[in-house]
């Protein structure tokens, strides 16, 4: 099962992004537009102010200085309207007139954010601390460009630390104790983050789901549905918040309880591709192949992913016996994860089973092995390899290995149909007797898959 996942990439405080009004002299006849151009306090609609400054701009009539002004407060409201590219020219046309005030590169980093451009977001945000170290919205924007574009959790801890010594807010906090959470793996930390951050704002929904996800994964489960719950009594349409309440009733075994979340997860945000891929695993448990596969398909046609490529090759392989569609689908689960030990084996063991492209399936098992040393299921699934290339010792090896890591019916079976195969009757015929004992019905298994005892 996918498990929880957290709230929100991150909260940038834009909003404490500064307008300009002119320098003391200021064409006649401008005023009005002057007044809508700036924008003090967002009382106009942004098209309107954006519109003002063009005005202002296209006028001739202003000084140097104060057309820098008026892009400056257009880009404000292109960055305001999420029309970062725009925002990104505005500001810049204002650095080139001269006005070159830290709000402007501040401003400016915001938008470069936004369009991903992150080293040269950085740069501002850096230009803008270097004329003002106590511009702490600039130092806490840095430090989400070190954490959630560049990884660099040390950085951003760093810039955090320096924000919230000049001035303690709950977004600070937060993103802080995300750095801790996610980045350090330091729980204790992120938890004292999480609690200030509620502290100074209760009705922060997103450091709810965050909190507990600290919870859910010590399995402090009553916990983490408290915070969930509370992110959803902040925000009833929160989709996150009843996925990770799902998990956690997944978690918990009330598995009834968890496709009622997870269905209102869903009807909230039909596309959650995680949401579904859950939903599909615990189908798949309860024998619904069909309701599984449904849910499986949805959630591939919203994003490709190895978890999900995996479980629907299991639904193909179990609930419908199509090996084919099975194969296809663990084999681009190891696309997409080559090094995984699970989704190689799931590959192996259908092509062994169907007794198809046999060297393939004994590389992937070499693969599984290779990333899981001496894993039984994995030894397991060569060894069945191994039978049906008539490679009996190389079978007999990887089920004696399995046999010593883990006694079971299946690969005493196996052992001994090897030994028997390799004329060492009365091994083999102790080996199938007490894999007899453990489970009658294990001849019959065997023959399904189309091995049966010399």
């Amino acid at each position: 099962m996918r498990g929880a996942v957290r709230g929100f990439a991150f909260a940038v405080a834009a909003c404490a992004l500064g307008v300009s009004g002119p320098a003391w002299s200021q064409a006649a006849g401008l005023e009005t537009q002057w007044v809508q151009c700036t924008n003090a306090n967002w009382a106009y609609a942004d098209d309107l102010s954006i519109g003002s400054c063009t005005a202002i701009i296209q006028s001739g009539r202003e000084t140097q200085e104060n057309v820098g002004i008026a892009f400056f407060n257009r880009g404000n409201g292109h960055s305001r309207l999420h029309n970062a590219q725009l925002a990104i020219a505005d500001y810049t046309q204002a650095l080139n007139m001269g006005y070159t005030i830290p709000d402007v590169y501040y401003g400016r980093g915001i938008a470069l954010a936004e369009a991903g451009e992150n080293d040269r977001a950085l740069a501002d945000y850096s230009e803008t601390v270097r004329q003002n170290p106590n511009y702490s919205d600039a130092w806490g924007n840095r430090g989400n460009i070190y954490q959630y574009a560049l990884r660099n959790y040390d950085a951003a801890i760093s810039d955090y630390d320096r924000a919230i010594s000049i001035r303690e807010d709950s977004i600070y906090f937060h993103n802080r104790a995300n750095a801790y959470q996610y980045g350090r793996q330091d729980g204790a930390r992120a938890l004292a983050d999480y609690d200030r951050s509620a502290a100074l704002n209760p009705n922060y929904s997103d450091l709810y789901i965050d909190r507990g996800n600290i919870y859910y994964n010590r399995g402090e489960y009553a916990r983490a549905m408290q915070d969930y719950d509370n992110a959803i009594r902040l925000d009833a349409n929160n989709s996150v918040g009843h996925y990770n309440k799902a998990n956690t009733f997944s978690s918990m075994g009330n598995i009834d309880a968890a496709f009622v979340s997870w269905n209102e997860a869903l009807r909230i945000n039909p596309n959650y591709a995680d949401a579904l891929g859950n939903r599909g695993d615990a189908f798949y448990d309860r024998g619904d192949y069909t309701a599984a596969l449904t849910d499986l398909n949805r959630a591939l046609g919203v994003r490709d992913s190895a978890i999900d490529r995996h479980t629907r090759g299991l639904i193909h392989e179990y609930g419908f016996n199509d090996i084919p569609s099975a194969v296809a689908d663990f084999d681009r689960a190891i696309t997409l994860a080559a090094g995984n030990a699970t989704y190689n084996n799931a590959a192996c063991w259908a092509r062994a089973v169907a007794e198809r492209e046999l060297d393939l399936a004994r590389s992937q098992c070499d693969a599984a092995l290779a990333a899981s040393p001496g894993t039984a299921n994995m030894l397991d699934s060569r060894g069945l390899v191994g039978l049906k290339q008539n490679r009996n010792q190389d079978a007999w090896n990887d089920y004696n290995a399995a046999v010593t890591a883990e006694r079971t019916a299946h690969y005493l079976f196996g052992r001994g149909i090897a030994a028997l195969r390799l004329g060492r009757t009365a091994e083999g015929q102790a080996d199938i007797a007490a894999a007899t004992a453990l489970d009658a019905r294990i001849a019959a298994t065997y023959e399904g898959y189309g091995v049966v005892r010399p």
